[in-house]
């Protein structure tokens, strides 16, 4: 097996490339605020960055972007406050005295390049990993209490993709980006894994669980979920 490379491109910015012996053809999405692209292992390395290149357009196009000014973003349980600093121009800084947190810029970066907002992003995220059983685990705990449902146990993983977690022994863990969701949202994440206690496929028996969890709210929170714009680079 060939070891995946990482090769920057003009716009693009970072490109993973990893080889894979049992696919037959390119393909290539945003993951974690770069491009991830999986090639077949025979493939010839120039071909695979003409095919990126190709791909360029379409991928620009998939890139979901955020936009960080100085201010403040209020999430329950927490604020990220943006702020501007001198003391070390060229560097992203990040603090945290609960319940706020400070993403401190350089005088010298451009906020609007998409370096200093994958560090800005970055800042974000460990901050959010570190606080987020103190930010998340109580109000899940509540929730489950008031629905009496009883998981074995609750946890805090990585990921963006997956939200959410429910193992066959009742397990939760969920994801630490939920410090940036709305409460509503959050408690929609914590019902759907509560629903996975009593079915642990996406079944109908499973939605009508989930749906009364939500009081009748799944499919609006659904829909407003996958509206949601993220404060961070979430691929």
């Amino acid at each position: 097996m060939r070891e995946a490379k990482l090769v920057e491109f003009p716009y693009l910015g970072p490109v993973r490339i990893a080889f894979r012996n049992n696919t037959s053809r390119i393909s290539a999405r945003w993951k974690d605020g770069i491009v991830s692209v999986s090639a077949p292992s025979g493939m010839e390395f120039n071909e695979i960055l003409r095919t990126i290149e190709r791909f360029t357009p379409r991928l620009m196009s998939l890139r979901k972007d955020v936009t960080y000014r100085e201010g403040v973003m209020d999430f329950d349980g927490i604020t990220f406050e943006i702020r501007r600093q001198s003391v070390c121009p060229e560097k992203v800084l990040g603090s945290i005295r609960m319940p706020q947190a400070f993403i401190e810029v350089g005088v010298s970066l451009d906020m609007d390049s998409i370096e200093v907002k994958r560090a800005i992003s970055r800042i974000m995220c460990r901050i959010a990993f570190n606080v987020a059983d103190k930010v998340l685990l109580p109000g899940a705990r509540s929730l489950a209490a008031k629905l009496n449902c009883r998981p074995a146990e609750w946890g805090i993983m990585r990921g963006h993709s997956t939200l959410g977690r429910c193992s066959g022994s009742g397990v939760i863990h969920l994801s630490y980006v939920l410090v940036f969701l709305p409460q509503d949202l959050r408690d929609y994440i914590v019902c759907h894994e509560l629903a996975h206690l009593e079915e642990m496929s996406h079944s109908k028996r499973f939605h009508a669980i989930c749906d009364k969890l939500c009081s009748g709210r799944a499919a609006e929170l659904e829909r407003k979920l996958k509206a949601y714009r993220w404060p961070i680079i979430k691929m």
